[in-house]
């Protein structure tokens, strides 16, 4: 889940570099089937900051009837086609348009997807995540999602033991002791320090409005995967992945918030995970404070938090030099604070090849 941010961040990017020079050279480029004007005023910051939070993608692949691609789009369509080839299961892959693996051979271009997210300073932000990620009917709570004991659980029991879950919580979706795994952990993560602090941190959400904003956006994706297929263990261990590796996230929250350990309560809350035996320790929707419930009920003058960071963006070994070039530049004008425009100018015009 950790390259989605750098992989949308570059495309966005090389996408708005395409409008570019068909302005200014007058040359044309299929590959990008958007609305260019979108990117009219194309704030650099903003989208560092929004591609940095949503781990879901902004373009879909999609086939064209014919080939009209410069070479400033080809590292990116090789990334893109080299993803939907190699690992067809990667989150990048789940708007494709295409209906069959074959179609990857016949010429493609990218269409534009959940770009409302980009334009949500300017909107209604809270209803269009909502609307992009949250499913639309309600999640069956009991029947449906039942939390799947032995098999499944051991296929992703080396992933929860690296997780950021005290040892209970991992014990309990494994169904295994807690002592086997603390000693588990103690031989293959020495020194390490998982939390401790393993129930709702409700004064801390109560507090800190970006912490209910990304907690939202973690149960909101989660069910965005459970919606396109994959198991209630499966998801959880995706969307903390996510939320772990986010750029803004991991730059904006509070410091001792642990989103892993609030998202597993919420959603063992609702029946998607195994709960505590012991009732006193079992989280219900009353420990979560009621501005955070206000997020899941939709209270209709939500705004998003006041954003006021970028973070510093992983950077994938699949991409070519010129992106990782990019991406380096990027991040080191993130860390010292300096503007971003220069950096967007000169990947216009070819200054990282």
């Amino acid at each position: 889940m950790q390259s989605i941010y750098a992989y949308n961040l570059i495309t966005i990017l090389n996408c708005a570099r395409i409008k570019y020079l068909s302005q200014t050279q007058r040359t044309t480029c299929n590959f990008y089937n958007v609305p260019f004007w979108e990117l009219d005023e194309l704030d650099i910051e903003h989208v560092v900051k929004t591609t940095g939070l949503y781990p879901i993608p902004f373009f879909a692949l999609n086939s064209i009837d014919r080939d009209n691609h410069s070479s400033e789009v080809k590292s990116i369509r090789n990334l893109w086609l080299g993803v939907h080839l190699m690992t067809p299961e990667h989150v990048l892959t789940f708007n494709s348009k295409l209906q069959s693996p074959s179609e990857l051979t016949h010429p493609i271009c990218l269409t534009h997807a959940n770009w409302d997210l980009l334009q949500s300073r300017y909107l209604d932000p809270v209803y269009i995540v909502r609307r992009t990620l949250k499913a639309t009917h309600k999640l069956n709570k009991n029947s449906d999602f039942p939390p799947p004991r032995s098999a499944e659980h051991s296929q992703h029991f080396s992933r929860l033991l690296s997780s950021p879950l005290p040892n209970d919580i991992v014990a309990l979706i494994c169904d295994v002791h807690e002592k086997l795994v603390r000693e588990l952990r103690e031989v293959l993560y020495p020194g390490r320090d998982f939390p401790r602090k393993t129930f709702v941190q409700k004064r801390i959400l109560e507090r800190h409005a970006f912490d209910r904003f990304a907690l939202f956006i973690g149960i909101c994706l989660y069910e965005f995967l459970v919606r396109k297929g994959l198991s209630n263990v499966h998801a959880f261990l995706q969307t903390i992945e996510a939320l772990e590796h986010s750029p803004t996230i991991k730059v904006n929250q509070f410091e001792d918030c642990h989103l892993a350990v609030n998202l597993y309560h919420w959603l063992a809350a609702h029946g998607h995970l195994p709960h505590h035996s012991q009732i006193e320790k079992r989280a219900t929707l009353q420990n979560f404070p009621q501005n955070f419930r206000d997020f899941i009920e939709y209270h209709p003058k939500l705004k998003i938090p006041p954003i006021r960071k970028m973070g510093i963006f992983p950077i994938p070994d699949s991409l070519d030099k010129e992106h990782k070039t990019l991406l380096i530049a990027v991040n080191d004008a993130i860390f010292n604070h300096c503007s971003l425009k220069p950096l967007l100018q000169k990947y216009y015009e070819g200054g990282f090849q």
